[in-house]
């Protein structure tokens, strides 16, 4: 907990004209910036499998720490207010995003690049 990585964010979706790539730094284990959180919740973790599983229970918010067994790797989370987390993949989003998007296409294409 406590490592700081930078990160480059364009949020040129939320607005009517494009904006420069800022930079910010999200520390490791600490609640994201409210409306990082909400862009997560409502444009990621929607598309997830287990959605209902993961976000269940109170006070949950999201945030980035390492894997507990791939420490090389830094994933999301959602924490609850009980100090519990659950990791959530968004390669299982963007995939289920795909097949609900793009249905006929979904199979080769998730084969493809989602090896």
């Amino acid at each position: 907990m406590g490592e700081t990585t930078k990160h480059h964010v364009n949020r040129s979706h939320e607005e009517q004209h494009p904006v420069e790539p800022t930079e910010c730094r999200i520390t490791d284990g600490i609640k994201l910036p409210p409306d990082d959180e909400k862009f997560i919740v409502t444009n990621v973790l929607m598309y997830h499998p287990e959605r209902k599983k993961k976000i269940a229970g109170n006070g949950n918010y999201i945030t980035v720490d390492r894997h507990q067994v791939f420490h090389g790797s830094r994933c999301l989370y959602v924490m609850s207010s009980d100090g519990s987390r659950k990791d959530f993949s968004y390669k299982k989003c963007l995939e289920n995003y795909i097949r609900a998007q793009y249905p006929d296409a979904a199979d080769s294409f998730c084969r493809k690049y989602f090896k």
